[in-house]
Protein backbone atom coordinates (compact mmCIF):
# COMPACT_ATOMS: atom_id res chain seq x y z
CA UNK A 1 0.00 0.00 0.00
CA UNK A 2 2.84 2.40 0.79
CA UNK A 3 4.33 1.98 -2.67
CA UNK A 4 0.97 2.57 -4.34
CA UNK A 5 0.27 5.66 -2.20
CA UNK A 6 3.72 7.06 -3.01
CA UNK A 7 3.31 6.44 -6.72
CA UNK A 8 -0.13 8.06 -6.73
CA UNK A 9 1.16 10.96 -4.64
CA UNK A 10 4.03 11.66 -7.04
CA UNK A 11 1.98 11.28 -10.21
CA UNK A 12 1.35 15.02 -10.28
CA UNK A 13 5.08 15.68 -10.50
CA UNK A 14 5.35 13.21 -13.37
CA UNK A 15 2.45 14.93 -15.17
CA UNK A 16 4.18 18.30 -14.82
CA UNK A 17 7.48 16.92 -16.11
CA UNK A 18 5.86 14.93 -18.94
CA UNK A 19 2.81 16.92 -20.12
CA UNK A 20 2.10 14.42 -22.90
CA UNK A 21 1.18 11.93 -20.14
CA UNK A 22 -1.43 14.15 -18.44
CA UNK A 23 -4.46 12.37 -19.93
CA UNK A 24 -3.08 8.91 -19.22
CA UNK A 25 -2.12 9.82 -15.65
CA UNK A 26 -5.53 11.42 -15.07
CA UNK A 27 -7.35 8.33 -16.29
CA UNK A 28 -5.24 6.02 -14.12
CA UNK A 29 -5.67 8.18 -11.01
CA UNK A 30 -9.44 8.20 -11.48
CA UNK A 31 -9.36 4.39 -11.21
CA UNK A 32 -8.08 4.39 -7.61
CA UNK A 33 -11.63 4.96 -6.39
CA UNK A 34 -12.49 1.51 -7.75
CA UNK A 35 -9.63 -0.46 -6.20
CA UNK A 36 -10.76 -3.76 -4.71
CA UNK A 37 -10.42 -4.21 -0.97
CA UNK A 38 -8.11 -7.11 -0.05
CA UNK A 39 -6.41 -8.28 3.14
CA UNK A 40 -3.45 -6.08 2.15
CA UNK A 41 -5.53 -3.13 0.92
CA UNK A 42 -8.04 -2.10 3.54
CA UNK A 43 -10.74 0.51 3.18
CA UNK A 44 -8.57 2.94 5.16
CA UNK A 45 -5.61 2.26 2.84
CA UNK A 46 -7.83 2.98 -0.13
CA UNK A 47 -8.87 6.30 1.41
CA UNK A 48 -5.21 7.26 1.82
CA UNK A 49 -4.57 6.43 -1.84
CA UNK A 50 -7.60 8.49 -2.93
CA UNK A 51 -6.32 11.39 -0.82
CA UNK A 52 -2.96 11.15 -2.57
CA UNK A 53 -4.73 11.19 -5.94
CA UNK A 54 -6.47 14.46 -5.00
CA UNK A 55 -3.13 15.98 -4.01
CA UNK A 56 -1.69 14.92 -7.37
CA UNK A 57 -4.66 16.29 -9.31
CA UNK A 58 -4.15 19.59 -7.50
CA UNK A 59 -0.63 19.85 -8.97
CA UNK A 60 -1.73 19.67 -12.60
CA UNK A 61 -5.48 20.29 -12.67
CA UNK A 62 -5.11 23.27 -14.99
CA UNK A 63 -3.63 20.92 -17.62
CA UNK A 64 -6.41 18.31 -17.44
CA UNK A 65 -8.79 18.19 -20.40
CA UNK A 66 -11.73 16.42 -18.73
CA UNK A 67 -11.95 18.46 -15.56
CA UNK A 68 -15.56 17.42 -14.88
CA UNK A 69 -14.56 13.79 -14.21
CA UNK A 70 -11.93 14.92 -11.71
CA UNK A 71 -14.35 17.30 -9.99
CA UNK A 72 -16.88 14.46 -9.72
CA UNK A 73 -14.18 12.14 -8.32
CA UNK A 74 -13.29 14.72 -5.66
CA UNK A 75 -16.94 15.47 -4.81
CA UNK A 76 -17.41 11.76 -4.07
CA UNK A 77 -14.98 12.18 -1.17
CA UNK A 78 -16.82 14.98 0.63
CA UNK A 79 -18.62 12.55 2.93
CA UNK A 80 -15.60 10.38 3.68
CA UNK A 81 -15.18 9.14 7.24
CA UNK A 82 -11.48 10.07 6.92
CA UNK A 83 -11.17 13.66 8.11
CA UNK A 84 -8.04 14.50 6.10
CA UNK A 85 -9.57 13.12 2.90
CA UNK A 86 -12.68 15.23 3.41
CA UNK A 87 -10.51 18.25 4.11
CA UNK A 88 -8.35 17.77 1.00
CA UNK A 89 -11.47 17.31 -1.12
CA UNK A 90 -12.98 20.53 0.25
CA UNK A 91 -9.74 22.46 -0.32
CA UNK A 92 -9.48 21.15 -3.87
CA UNK A 93 -13.07 22.08 -4.70
CA UNK A 94 -12.72 25.53 -3.16
CA UNK A 95 -9.69 26.13 -5.35
CA UNK A 96 -10.81 24.55 -8.64
CA UNK A 97 -14.57 23.96 -8.78
CA UNK A 98 -15.39 27.30 -10.43
CA UNK A 99 -12.57 26.99 -12.96
CA UNK A 100 -13.93 24.10 -15.04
Amino acid sequence: MVTVANLVGHSGKIALAKPYLVNKITNELLKVENLNITPHLTIECKKIIVEQAILSFNMFFDKIENKEKVISFVKNQLNSSRKTLRSKAEEFLNKWNNKT
